[in-house]
């Protein structure tokens, strides 16, 4: 492909997956290995995401375009200012940073379904979905937030690394923080409910498949699953 990847998602019907790269977002087939589209994307710090196995959403200079994959037609969907989107494994929801706040919208209306806005400038890098996609946990700059359908947005944890994090939602109305070591943490409240035993690079993580377990990666290389 000729430049590095950045990172890589799997398209709703499992069919596809989606590679982010400096430059460009491209779409594969993956049991061919075919190339479906390449997308140029101008600012990598921009995201983009399936919303079904034939669409992208993406977040461009102009604001949420909406790219169809068969024809390379690109809609623009919701017009403004998006620093970062990261669209749900279902594709029917987002969270959005402009900058200056973070947003859990539905992506038939855009219409917010819980956000914030951040007490100075914060850029949101990373976000994780619960199994149902009504929730998720933000990373911004300096802060991991909970975000639920219809509540208030809460602050898990401040601190001045969270590069080096991964945050999952769980259904017992607790996060999931993945560092050095693995934390559960109270989604309202931010408190610490226990220390998962292990070591754990949080920055290389993903959910399993089965229920809430959580696919980790320690400083040795090895695979570990929790099930919080």
């Amino acid at each position: 492909m000729g430049e590095p990847c950045d990172n890589l998602e799997l398209s709703p019907g499992g069919a596809r997956v989606l590679l982010r790269q400096p430059a460009s977002v491209s779409v594969w087939e993956l049991e061919t290995g075919a190339l479906v589209r390449r997308v140029p994307a101008a600012d990598p710090r921009r995201r983009s995401g399936f919303l079904d196995d034939g669409r992208l959403l993406l977040a461009s200079f102009r604001g949420a375009e909406e790219i169809d994959l068969a024809s390379g037609l690109r809609t623009l969907r919701q017009p403004g200012a998006f620093g970062a989107l990261f669209v749900s494994p279902d594709g029917q929801r987002a969270l959005v940073g402009d900058g200056g706040g973070v947003r859990l919208v539905s992506l038939s209306d855009f219409r917010t379904l819980s956000g914030l806005r951040c007490e100075r400038p914060c850029t949101l890098r990373a976000a994780r979905f619960s199994r149902d996609s009504r929730g998720a946990v933000a990373l911004t700059s300096d802060e991991v937030f909970s975000l639920i359908e219809g509540r208030p947005v809460n602050v898990v944890l401040r601190r001045t690394d969270t590069a080096a994090l991964s945050a999952y939602p769980l259904r017992r109305g607790s996060v999931l923080v993945l560092g050095d070591r693995a934390e559960r943490r109270d989604a309202q409240t931010g408190r610490r409910e226990g220390v998962l035993a292990g070591e754990f690079w949080g920055r290389v993580s993903a959910w399993s498949g089965v229920g809430e377990g959580v696919l980790t990666l320690n400083r040795a290389g090895e695979v570990t699953e929790l099930r919080p």
